[in-house]
């Protein structure tokens, strides 16, 4: 996340990466995604 920030020519101050769901629910559905979230200047 940070180099793509810095390749927009954004300082990241910021990053925080998450699950979209719940382990019983990503259990269910086979796969549970990653979302990456950066905080810039």
């Amino acid at each position: 996340m940070r180099r793509i920030a810095r390749d927009r020519n954004a300082e990241p101050r910021e990053v925080y990466f998450f699950y979209t769901t719940c382990p019983k629910c990503a259990k269910a559905y086979g796969k549970n995604y990653v979302v990456g979230v950066a905080a810039v200047d």
